[in-house]
């Protein structure tokens, strides 16, 4: 006999779309307004971090503690004792801007071309992690969008770029953490257009 409870429609499949923009002290971060569909530009400060070699993986990882009594085998209860967000992908589009972000900051000069002067960039590295905060799009089982916004994070990945003659693309690992109180934390999902 089918277990009647399961319903197919409710397993989704899709890509994510990961949106970036700077931390800024007394002025939180906000997703874009709910007249903006899946796919549409969040516009503001808000940027697409681009193409991926494997797509995004979202990890909320909870570290927990047992709370234990002599007189009962299992615990009498299990609190969370931290808890980590990471979201992580591996950037395939190579541009400084790009590295930048994979890198967790620095700063990016650009210089337009002109008589005798070349146009050009340039990126100067530093060590102090730069914040941000970080968006993720994906499709929800409605066909419309779920959103997830992490409002602080910081970007420390170990970023080992291959540059090969021909056997594979240059990537740029990134693996930004969340460092936000986790209420903070915000999933939307949009699940019908508004009604006239």
């Amino acid at each position: 006999m089918p277990n009647t409870s399961v319903n197919p429609n409710n397993v989704v499949v899709g890509l994510a779309a990961v949106w970036i923009q700077p931390w800024v002290d007394g002025a939180p971060a906000a997703l874009p307004a709910d007249s903006v569909m899946y796919g549409g530009a969040w516009g503001g400060a808000w940027a697409h971090v681009g193409a991926t070699d494997q797509g995004w993986k979202l990890k909320i990882a909870t570290k927990t503690a047992d709370i234990t009594i002599e007189e009962q085998s299992t615990p009498v209860d299990i609190l969370a004792d931290g808890k980590t967000l990471t979201v992580s992908g591996s950037l395939a589009e190579d541009t400084l801007q790009h590295t930048l972000w994979a890198y967790g900051g620095g700063t990016l000069t650009t210089v337009a071309a002109g008589v005798g002067q070349i146009g050009k960039q340039t990126l100067s590295l530093q060590d102090k992690l730069e914040k941000w905060a970080v968006g993720v799009e994906t499709v929800n089982k409605y066909g419309f969008y779920r959103r997830f916004m992490i409002p602080k994070m910081v970007i420390a990945s170990d970023v080992e770029t291959a540059f090969r003659r021909a056997a594979e693309k240059r990537m740029y690992s990134f693996e930004a953490s969340s460092i936000c109180p986790i209420e903070e934390v915000e999933i939307v999902d949009m699940t019908a257009v508004a009604t006239a």
